[in-house]
């Protein structure tokens, strides 16, 4: 009689550590899919365009630098024109850049770190490459609104016209984009009608 009891809590003891066993590896095989899950689901849309520095191999948005001429992908590119944008802080924290060479154009939104020093420094956080921009077409950097409200993000190509003079805003915009501060990255805008950009040759 003994020995049966001794073989019921035997095999009740087996059966429990069994049921254990099998929770813990469906816990440990469900939390490996949901890694692997996460790891294939990640969002590839919202990747930047990234330039690779030819000598280095290395990301130009990991570079601090003064002139984007330090970064090597970018040296031979020329200054067109660039703006800070304007928050309503006493420190401008980031801004936007054009650059060229040739044909070829990139826009540059960065991170401006101001280290005390009379010339702060920047770091890439999205770039724009244009490869097609037309004779007639031009961009416009930080004199841009939106619904007649200014948002110093917003930059356009905006295509000429032969009255250019005679306009105090442009609204032929082509394209236009946000330099988001928020995502930090340039964001498309895709309602150009509410688009207008100063004409800075107005009256002349």
């Amino acid at each position: 009689m003994r020995n049966t009891i001794y073989i019921v809590i035997i095999l009740i003891l087996s059966c429990g550590c069994e049921e254990n066993y099998t929770k813990k590896n469906k816990i440990e095989i469900q939390e490996k899919k949901e890694i692997s899950y996460n790891k294939k689901s990640e969002p590839t849309e919202n990747k930047k365009t990234v330039l690779v520095e030819q000598n280095f191999n290395e990301s130009i948005f990991e570079k601090v630098y003064i002139k984007h001429t330090e970064i090597n992908s970018l040296k031979e590119y020329d200054g067109i024109q660039s703006t800070v944008i304007d928050l309503g802080k006493t420190e401008f924290e980031y801004g936007i850049e054009e650059i060229r060479k040739g044909d070829s154009i990139v826009l540059l939104f960065e991170r401006l770190i101001n280290d005390g020093k009379p010339i702060p420094k920047s770091k890439i956080l999205d770039t724009i490459l244009i490869n097609n921009l037309k004779e007639n077409e031009f961009i416009s950097l930080g004199l841009c609104q939106k619904n007649k409200v200014y948002d110093g993000q917003i930059l356009a190509i905006i295509e000429r016209t032969k009255n250019d003079s005679d306009l105090e805003y442009h609204s032929n915009v082509i394209k236009a984009w946000k330099a988001d501060v928020e995502s930090k990255k340039f964001e498309m805008i895709t309602e150009l009608k509410e688009i207008e950009c100063v004409n800075e040759s107005f009256g002349l």
